[in-house]
């Protein structure tokens, strides 16, 4: 007589992929377009390829449209050929939630979420009002569901997204938290990305740490964080995990320590 002992299996493991900011425009874009736009991620595209989902945070609209807004220093434009480049090195998803997405208007806005759609790339953290900006990235993954959601808490506050009117998802607490609680009811992971802290500064602020906590709080299992484009800490806080700050991934200026940078990989279980 045989007896069969059934055999669990592990489950199935869900790799996730995050870096910090892309900015490849202004006095790259010569260079870009003698070497490819390939070129910047030529070291990464095999590390990237582990990735079920690689997420990233694209500092720039792609658009050769728009109005420049000029009460702001700093302001870039990418060519359009950077929306295939990033969908050939692996990323599927960016978040906009960021102080340049707006840098040309909400017709440069527009253009992005087009160029990023015809390369097959999803985005959170803008569209084309405040209820687009808001929405989550739903993705199926090995039987899981895995929800991403993100979030500006920089300035100009212009950018943000109004009720009929397009710009980034603004990080106020009762947007985020009543977001994190909608995206926990219909997922089984949430990974909730922020931009946020002080540029050059790899101290975390306080009202870093009290939106990270407050979203985990709410529901969040991951806090990515970008802008002050070098390296601030991780920490571990009750269920979940922030990564305050993962630098510069490919960004067309240099600045003190601005040349590390992480990328981090979960792995997700069950």
């Amino acid at each position: 007589m045989f007896t069969c002992i059934p055999t669990l299996l592990p489950a199935e493991e869900i790799v996730i992929n995050a870096v910090g900011d892309i900015m490849l425009a202004g006095r790259w874009t010569a260079t870009l377009k003698k070497q490819g736009y390939d070129h910047p991620f030529s070291a990464t595209t095999s590390e990237l390829a582990q990735g079920d989902i690689n997420l990233a945070n694209l500092e720039s609209p792609i658009a050769r449209k728009g109005a420049e807004f000029t009460a702001k220093q700093f302001r870039f434009r990418a060519e359009p050929e950077l929306a295939p480049a990033l969908r050939k090195a692996g990323f599927q998803l960016v978040t906009l939630a960021n102080n340049h997405s707006m840098d040309f208007s909400g017709q440069a806005l527009t253009e992005t979420l087009k160029h990023l759609e015809a390369a097959g790339i999803a985005w959170v953290g803008a569209g084309e009002n405040l209820a687009e900006a808001r929405k989550m990235a739903l993705y199926t993954i090995k039987g899981k569901k895995i929800a991403f959601l993100g979030y500006s808490l920089t300035r100009p506050t212009e950018f943000f997204a109004g009720q009929q009117r397009p710009g980034t998802a603004p990080g106020y607490d009762q947007l985020v938290v009543a977001d994190v609680a909608s995206a926990r009811r219909q997922a089984d992971y949430v990974i909730v990305s922020f931009h946020w802290g002080k540029e050059g500064s790899g101290t975390v602020q306080t009202y870093q740490r009290n939106a990270a906590h407050k979203a985990i709080e709410a529901g969040a299992d991951v806090i990515i964080g970008h802008h002050p484009h070098v390296l601030q800490g991780v920490e571990r806080y009750k269920n979940g995990i922030i990564f305050y700050s993962l630098g510069n991934f490919a960004f067309a200026s240099k600045s003190r320590n601005s040349d590390v940078a992480a990328l981090v990989r979960l792995r997700l279980n069950g």
